[in-house]
């Protein structure tokens, strides 16, 4: 917990905003690649 009390405010900022938009980044990733293994998928099997 000190650690986190010598950062200065905008570091505090920054690594949360940082830690929250590689998070979001992340999940939308896998969103993204399971929609398109799906569509391709469908694409390529034998009716």
């Amino acid at each position: 917990m000190k650690f986190t009390q010598r950062l200065s405010l905008r570091v505090r900022l920054t690594l949360i905003f940082l830690i929250l938009a590689s998070v979001t980044w992340l999940l939308s990733s896998f969103v993204a690649w399971k929609q398109t293994t799906d569509n391709v998928d469908e694409l390529f099997t034998p009716n």
